[in-house]
């Protein structure tokens, strides 16, 4: 029996130091989906309960980050889809916010302001606008701050095509955007 808890502890110990060490990447994963900190941290903790329970899987697999990742990711993916915001979710970012400095900027220069609200809808549409496949891993890397193994061990994708999906979102984008300048400009 002392045998087993020692085990047991030493699994215990073992996981806390895992989960320690993704605690950063569950969160963000979380947060680049739902876009709401609340819900990320809720998220995170349902990955330590599921953990908890498959401790011998979550230990003995080959990739355990990859692996919470997934858990986070299906579950937030779960969330957003209950919530009924999974597609919607680059409409509004829920820390835009307006500050004293804002609101002073704006009175001071209406129509720069104007023009920078204009811009940052026509990127957000953008955004909406790239396919799914492009979209979420973009989403991950340029506003979750992943990095492309990441985003590839969570994905289950070969890092060279999670970095293709990252350079031909940025050109779409950049495309898309062109045009809306160049109807700007004309």
């Amino acid at each position: 029996m002392p045998n087993q808890q020692n085990g047991s502890c030493r699994q215990r110990e073992e996981l806390i130091r895992l989960l320690d060490t993704y605690d950063a990447c569950v969160y963000k994963c979380a947060y680049v989906i739902l876009r709401d900190h609340a819900l990320a941290k809720d998220v995170r903790q349902e990955v330590v309960l599921k953990a908890i329970r498959l401790v011998e899987l979550v230990l003995g697999h080959s990739h355990p980050k990859a692996l919470l990742l997934r858990f986070t990711r299906n579950k937030a993916i779960d969330i957003a889809r209950m919530r009924g915001c999974y597609n919607k979710r680059f409409h509004q970012h829920p820390d835009d916010t307006l500050t004293i400095e804002d609101a002073q900027s704006r009175e001071a220069a209406p129509d720069t302001e104007l023009l920078n609200d204009e811009l940052r809808s026509q990127v957000r549409d953008a955004i909406s606008q790239l396919d799914e496949k492009y979209r979420e891993i973009f989403d991950m890397y340029c506003i979750g701050g992943m990095k492309p193994q990441d985003i590839a061990e969570t994905k289950d994708l070969p890092l060279g095509t999670v970095k293709s999906r990252i350079h031909r979102a940025k050109m779409r984008l950049v495309e898309t955007l062109r045009d809306y300048a160049g109807a700007k400009l004309d």
